[in-house]
């Protein structure tokens, strides 16, 4: 039910879950993924789990009851105040999203607000044109029209400090906005040289031109309450003593009619005080997001439906190449064939009631987005023996006495930083420290305080191996590319933690991002990781659950995964 922004660069976070709404940006949903590889996986994560029901079957009426975190400070999610998951939830049900994506992250034209597929030029410059539906009106009567385009982007390319914005990410690189032929065709044009494989996050979703004409307008027309609607459901009113927002149906909306009445958002202190709302039906639907403590309460609760599938982020081992044994791809290599990642992903799923779990086997691609393959060979899967023999080539003998691998009179010896009190880092670090000692690798496990795990250890590459989360996207590729870049003058490594140059890594990379052929791309990408895999970057643990507690009665609605929401589907089955 989240859906995934542009902010341009890919996001680490270190704790075991974290509501935040935007990801980074990449190359959109592939193709000429492997079907079979990773069949399990797949499965498990391929459907959203929302109680899918015909549109006909969903009962008419209703009032939905939805939760937010904080209070809503900006209605506008570009404006810096807007930022957060909780005003891309409450915006998603009113404004105009461009196309819609499925559980395998594919994009599709909404036939809402764009008769078909726009048509992508890339001669003499790329260039995107967009078909606006006649019948797209915003709530006060005005047409939607290439006004509204005309002016977002004159708001977000950076262009004018007085817009407070929370990126100018993909804006920047638009040379152009104008009218097509009518009113309702837009001709969006990029910079001379300027390839962007990530267009479709561009414009969705779409605010009126009021809400954009003016910084004044951009920064604060919509702090206390939200314009004109263009989508199924309208702003009715705010209460700001129960911190409550309520959305009923847009009468003006030209599209199948939503089944709810009206939605009711409102803020809550903490999951214990949404879980406490839960049980007293006061709210329908919980983001339980990674958080076990909340899945077990929830769980118990009656009435409720459980519903999980896997969401856009992932957990990773990244290892630190630039300093002691680790600069010998052999030894990363060993390390690879002596974790037992599919042992880490059940360990750490299994509780939240996926049994079934595998760890991926792709750094670009997600199970359920359209383009995963699995590149890892042997180095993805489980074989300390293999991984024994590799130490020993690389002479790397075992101390009968102490049971682990020297060489020239040293140990094979690594510092494991993690951040202190963090449940899945501890878990994780035990794990990986007993399997790797299996094979005579002594590992010392460091927990350090969680706010200067970054900026004193992992940027400056003072650690041998660590584990964080990446937030994900709809768009992977960018995102990938962003955490393996090649070193920059001055020590900095960016977010290539591996701190590890590949230049042919990069260069396909840059292919990938250079190719409007979505399946050129995909399979420069894959090409990409399964290079990633050979230098052993990092090691993809699992794939973090979209979890989500919904009322049963509830159809069409829970974890989404990739997917997004269609509200008008949305309602009670009695």
């Amino acid at each position: 039910m989240r859906q995934r922004g542009r902010t341009g660069i890919a996001l680490a976070i270190t704790a075991a879950f974290a509501l935040v709404g935007a990801g980074c940006t990449g190359g959109g949903g592939g193709h000429g993924g492997d079907a079979t590889a990773s069949a399990k996986v797949r499965q498990q994560a391929a459907k959203v789990q929302v109680n899918a029901v015909s549109y006909d079957d969903v009962k008419a009426g209703g009032v939905l009851n939805y939760p937010l975190h904080a209070p809503i400070t900006n209605f506008n999610r570009y404006q810096l105040d807007g930022d957060n998951v909780d005003t891309i939830a409450v915006m998603g049900t009113s404004l105009p999203s461009l196309f819609t994506i499925d559980g395998a992250n594919r994009f599709t034209a909404n036939p809402d607000y764009l008769t078909g597929e726009p048509a992508v030029a890339t001669s003499p410059a790329q260039s995107i044109t967009y078909s606006i539906n006649p019948k797209a009106t915003w709530s006060d009567g005005t047409p939607i029209s290439y006004k509204d385009f005309v002016s977002q982007w004159q708001a977000l390319n950076g262009t004018n400090p007085n817009y407070t914005i929370t990126t100018s990410a993909g804006y920047a690189d638009v040379a152009s906005v104008a009218r097509g032929a009518t009113d309702q065709k837009v001709v969006v044009t990029f910079k001379t040289g300027v390839v962007d494989p990530d267009w479709r996050a561009l414009f969705s979703p779409l605010y009126p031109m009021s809400a954009t004409q003016s910084a004044a307008a951009f920064n604060g027309s919509w702090e206390t309450r939200p314009g004109v609607s263009g989508g199924p459901f309208m702003f009715q009113s705010a209460d700001p003593a129960t911190k409550s927002y309520t959305f009923v149906a847009n009468p003006h909306w030209w599209g199948r009619k939503p089944k709810l009445s009206k939605i009711v958002f409102k803020a809550y202190p903490s999951a214990t005080a949404m879980v406490s709302a839960l049980r007293a039906h006061q709210i329908d639907v919980q983001d339980v997001g990674f958080d076990l403590p909340t899945y077990q309460q929830v769980k118990a609760v009656s009435g409720v439906s459980v519903r999980t599938i896997g969401g856009p982020d992932s957990r990773a081992l990244t290892i630190n190449g630039s300093r002691g044994p680790l600069t010998d791809v052999k030894i990363r290599q060993a390390l690879a064939m002596g974790i037992d990642r599919d042992a880490i992903a059940r360990a750490e799923l299994a509780p939240f009631g996926i049994g079934d779990a595998a760890a991926p086997d792709d750094h670009v691609f997600l199970a359920n987005q359209d383009g995963y393959k699995d590149n890892a060979g042997t180095l993805g899967s489980y074989n300390p023996t293999a991984a024994g023999q590799a130490l020993d080539a690389a002479g790397w003998t075992l101390n009968p006495t102490t049971h682990v691998r020297e060489k020239g009179g040293k140990p094979l010896a690594l510092s494991f930083v993690i951040p202190a009190d963090t449940a899945n880092s501890t878990t994780e670090a035990q794990l990986i420290k007993q399997q790797l000692g299996k094979i005579g690798v002594k590992v010392t496990i460091k927990p350090v305080n969680a706010t200067k795990l970054f900026n004193d250890y992992v940027v400056p590459g003072d650690y041998d191996l660590t584990v964080f989360s990446w937030l994900g996207s709809n768009f992977p590729i960018t995102s990938a590319s962003t955490i393996y870049e090649p070193e920059q003058p001055g020590d900095n490594w960016q977010q290539n933690y591996s701190r590890v140059s590949v230049p042919q890594l990069n260069t396909l990379f840059k292919q990938a991002l250079a190719s409007l052929d979505t399946a050129a791309a995909t399979a420069a990408a894959n090409q990409a990781d399964s290079l990633i895999w050979q230098n052993v970057l990092s090691l993809p643990l699992y794939q973090r659950p979209d979890v989500w507690a919904v009322n049963s009665k509830l159809a069409n609605i829970g974890a989404f995964g990739f997917a997004t929401i269609d509200w008008t589907s949305v309602g009670f089955t009695s």
